[in-house]
């Protein structure tokens, strides 16, 4: 494979091997896809995202911690979560849980089998 031979996990932290999946879109993990909608302050969408939540894209309109997202909020796809956006400390956490890594970036899973 061309391109950088290492990586860097959700948390900054070096991972040995090769960066995998760069060209992601939406998917579904474990059945489950994710997206980032965006949550606007008082000024709506012209003062910008006031944070990112992580809903199900089956509630696009709900965030995992239960916040309600507008249906005309900005979407991102999941692996935006942890690039540096102001995101929903709650939804980022109850998103671990439900997707402790992304499948596409391991070819072995070392017997995971969640």
């Amino acid at each position: 494979m061309d391109g950088p031979s290492h990586r860097c996990d959700r948390l900054g932290r070096f991972v040995p091997g090769p960066v995998c999946g760069a060209a992601r879109g939406v998917r579904t993990v474990e059945g489950m896809a994710h997206l980032l909608r965006a949550e606007y302050g008082p000024s709506g969408p012209a003062g910008g995202v006031a944070r990112w939540h992580v809903v199900r894209a089956a509630d696009p309109s709900r965030g995992m911690c239960g916040a309600e997202i507008a249906s005309d909020a900005e979407s991102r796809p999941e692996e935006a979560w942890g690039t540096g956006l102001h995101c929903c400390q709650q939804c980022g956490s109850l998103y671990l849980h439900e997707v402790p890594f992304l499948r596409s970036d391991h070819s072995d899973h070392a017997g995971r089998t969640r």
